[in-house]
């Protein structure tokens, strides 16, 4: 499940589900929250297709009020196996120019990049949109990043790549430089760029354990990241939430989410113009679940007298 504020202040969440990974009945969702409502619309189906079922996707508002989903296209021959049929794959976006209620016809995105998105883009204080991607580089796992500076009329691959980890989730810290976390196990994994992505530092493991599990990272309006991830080394529960005010250098003592035994896993994290902290996540592979909280949250754990 990925999330995001349209312009008109509605959340609207997105994720694709099925009888099972890869399967032919599997379809692009979308679910809405109207603003000053607590509840969530029934879902709705975006797209469904037998031969080219759709896969991860993220949306976003671009900075042309432009709501954008973006996707992965499986485009392997049928019959799969649960769970596979990744490659070869496209990637397709559609646009919406009012807050969601009717989008444009899918078109493939202006790549060959065969890769997928797990994770909101970056808006780059040096301009363009950077959209981070989990693939192949040389044969070597390896994370790196799309960049638009066009409004998403073309994409190209940046330069470098961060090697070792997959499912890279970005931030562009104040001072400009580029931080990269990345899926692996036992630890997430990190690297950071000071030239916009042309070279990337040597993968390096950090405090934060991971079970090869997907994860989750956005920079708050203040500078503080939030990071999202599996705290374990073994299973995709619990599901914490960390903070770091120095830019990902350390890390806050994760915050539990989800304790229960199960599979929390998937998780998109976004920060709102309110303020407000939005995850949401994939709840035991049967529901999609949002959580919704402040920045005082994380710290304030105890009722003041």
């Amino acid at each position: 499940p990925a999330i995001a504020e349209a312009p008109n202040g509605d959340l609207l969440a997105v994720w694709y589900g099925g009888s099972y990974e890869s399967s032919d009945d599997q379809t692009l969702f979308l679910a809405r929250r109207r603003k000053g409502v607590r509840t969530w619309d029934a879902p709705l189906a975006l797209g469904r297709d037998s031969s080219q079922p759709p896969g991860n996707a993220v949306i976003f508002t671009g900075a042309d009020g432009r709501v954008w989903i973006i996707w992965a296209r499986m485009e392997a021959s049928r019959p799969l196996r649960r769970g596979g049929g990744w490659h070869p794959l496209s990637l397709m976006y559609r646009t919406s120019s009012d807050n969601g209620a009717t989008w444009s016809a899918d078109r493939p995105v202006d790549t060959d990049v065969q890769a997928l998105p797990r994770n909101p883009p970056v808006r780059s204080a040096v301009g363009g949109v950077l959209l981070p991607l989990g693939g192949s580089d040389g044969g070597k796992l390896a994370s790196f990043f799309l960049r638009s500076a066009d409004g998403g009329l073309t994409w190209r691959r940046s330069a470098g790549a961060a090697h070792g980890g997959g499912q890279p989730a970005k931030v562009e810290r104040e001072d400009g430089s580029l931080l990269m976390l990345m899926r692996s196990m036992p630890r997430i994994l990190s690297s950071e760029s000071r030239d916009g992505g042309r070279n990337w530092s040597a993968t390096v493991p950090t405090a934060l354990r991971c079970p090869d599990s997907g994860l989750s990272l956005t920079r708050l309006a203040n500078g503080h990241l939030v990071a999202v991830f599996n705290d374990s080394e073994s299973d995709r529960t619990p599901l914490s939430v960390a903070r770091s005010l120095d830019g990902g250098r350390t890390w806050e003592k994760p915050l539990v989410l989800e304790a229960n035994p199960g599979e929390y896993s998937y998780h998109y994290v976004i920060q709102t113009p309110n303020g407000q902290i939005h995850i949401t996540y994939t709840f035991r592979r049967y529901s999609i679940r949002h959580v919704e909280f402040n920045e005082g949250w994380l710290d304030h754990l105890q009722r003041p007298n």
